[in-house]
């Protein structure tokens, strides 16, 4: 799932907590579960949208070495 429809979804369940007036506990249990998804999936995306940086960058540094072996080569 893609991270905009995840806060599509995420927002969407907040509007419905608020509209409702009357909570049974099966319900605020379901919040909770869902809340607690969308903190751990934020929190996953974010790590691995960094990785890919760093994955790129260590990429980029390999090719820099194997350029500069090259080079250097006799």
């Amino acid at each position: 799932m893609d991270l905009e429809t995840m806060v599509k979804r995420f927002v969407d369940t907040f509007n419905k907590i608020c509209e409702v007036t009357e909570c049974l506990k099966d319900d605020l249990t379901r919040f909770r579960v869902i809340f607690s998804a969308a903190t751990l999936y934020f929190d996953l995306y974010f790590r691995l949208e960094e990785y890919s940086d760093v994955k790129g960058r260590v990429e980029r540094l390999e090719a820099l070495v194997t350029q500069l072996q090259e080079a250097t080569k006799p």
